[in-house]
């Protein structure tokens, strides 16, 4: 195993369990002012894995370095473009 495959796969398993914290506050931030219930840690992770069974593409090759800088980028863009826009949001 390459140095670079176990850097992956440690970054991945970081992002594995830091894309549900970010669901929980988006949640919290969009929809829960719409009345729909707060979501816990677990209930985000279970989404997570709900949504990747129905996006997941079978048989497509991918570079895992770019696939790595991909899922750290939508994870902390989404945070971060959420926060800019709850922040922006009447009280």
């Amino acid at each position: 195993m390459s140095a670079s495959t176990c850097v992956n796969g440690v970054i991945q398993t970081g992002v594995a369990f830091l894309e549900p914290c970010v669901v929980v506050h988006l949640w919290r931030w969009f929809v829960v002012p719409l009345g729909a219930v707060q979501i816990t840690y677990w209930g985000a992770f279970g989404l997570g894995i709900l949504a990747t069974v129905f996006v997941r593409q079978n048989g497509i090759e991918r570079d895992e370095d770019k696939a790595t800088a991909e899922s750290v980028g939508v994870v902390l863009g989404a945070w971060g473009v959420g926060a800019l826009i709850h922040l922006g949001m009447p009280s």
